[in-house]
């Protein structure tokens, strides 16, 4: 019982430390959220009254709905992220398949999908009114889940994300190893990006430039890099460093982060195309808006193409160093990952030509 004790001390002791400051900003944010979406909500009534386009609401169980609301494929992309960056971190084989290696990416999962919903969340909550026009089957647009409901998840999101590692991880002697500074930051950061991104008075999504500087700072540099750092230090014993100085230190690091920055530009770029009529009635000024969504659509097209063609000569080479080297298989690995990035090219310059850019369904596909 004394043992219990102490173990319920140690977890519960900077909890209730925390507490108090935790609460205010959860409480600042509710009000902020609530305002927010208290005007929209007034505003989209009145139109709703206006025209006869109230929604019918989907007649589907709560945790479907709420499934429908953490936009399963954030959680997807998470899920396959935060493994592969761990297994591209090993130094070999067999540090790969290490008991530590899946404690670790169970552990930062966890936190991830919390602070993904969080995100995504907050970013419907703030959109209705484009959603009604984009994307009417989310399940706040089509009125399947009400915005309190929907605050309250945000926010219990917010708050198990941001504190599972400083006040569980950090403090449970065999989860400890897991609670390191990388995991942290980069849920930190990404919350704090998902945040000024989508909620006044910053709302960054208002300026092409900085909106796409904020979905490729967290999908390239962040999300990468700092899950890449979390697997050194928790898995294989490494240093990580400061996340700025990683990439320039480690070649594997930098070449992730590189590779996904480029991708992080084509994302934010080409998730405004489908969305040009919502952006457009709510002044929403996206390079779609401006300069037209096939401008738009054929450049994130041709430069997808050249990024995975760019990737395809570059394992090329890797390979024929490997050859070089003697390493065979190494080479022959290296070589069908080069063949099938040619192809990915190939068949995105293939696949782009038929896209109407002005037909969403034909974007998305």
């Amino acid at each position: 019982v004394p043992e219990q004790r102490g173990i319920l001390s140690t977890v519960l002791a900077p909890f209730l430390t925390l507490f108090g400051p935790l609460a205010w900003a959860v409480g600042a944010l509710w009000r902020g959220i609530s305002k927010m979406a208290k005007r929209k909500a007034d505003h989209l009534l009145r139109e709703d009254v206006a025209l006869g386009t109230s929604p019918l609401p989907k007649t589907q169980s709560f945790f479907a709905t709420l499934w429908d609301f953490s936009r399963p494929h954030t959680l997807i992309g998470s899920a396959l992220c935060i493994p592969a960056l761990h297994y591209f971190a090993a130094p070999t084989l067999q540090a790969a398949v290490a008991p530590t290696v899946l404690w670790s990416c169970l552990t930062a999962c966890l936190p991830a999908f919390l602070i993904n919903i969080y995100i995504t969340g907050l970013n419907q909550i703030t959109d209705v009114a484009i959603d009604k026009v984009n994307k009417p089957y989310l399940p706040i647009a089509s009125g399947a889940l009400s915005v309190r409901a929907a605050i309250v998840t945000v926010c219990v999101c917010l708050v198990l994300g941001l504190g599972l590692v400083p006040l569980v991880y950090a403090n449970v002697p065999f989860l400890q190893p897991f609670a390191t500074e990388a995991l942290q930051a980069t849920l930190l950061g990404s919350a704090f990006l998902g945040t000024i991104y989508s909620l006044s008075p910053f709302r960054l999504k208002r300026f092409p430039l900085l909106a796409a500087t904020c979905i490729f700072s967290v999908r390239g540099l962040l999300i990468n890099v700092g899950f890449y750092a979390h697997a050194l230090v928790s898995s294989f014993g490494g240093l990580g460093g400061t996340l700025l100085s990683l990439p320039l230190r480690d070649v594997r690091c930098g070449m992730a982060a590189l590779f996904f920055v480029v991708f992080g530009v084509i994302i934010a770029l080409m998730k405004d195309v489908p969305d040009l009529k919502g952006d457009k009635v709510s002044g929403i000024r996206t390079f779609t808006v401006r300069m037209g969504p096939t401008a738009i659509f054929a450049a994130t097209s041709n430069l997808l193409a050249c990024l995975f063609g760019g990737m395809a000569m570059f394992m090329s080479a890797a390979g024929g160093q490997s050859i070089v080297a003697g390493l065979y298989y190494t080479a022959l690995a290296r070589g069908i990952v080069g063949v099938t990035m040619l192809f990915v090219a190939q068949q995105v310059l293939s696949k782009a030509k038929d896209v109407d850019a002005e037909n969403s369904k034909m974007v998305y596909q």
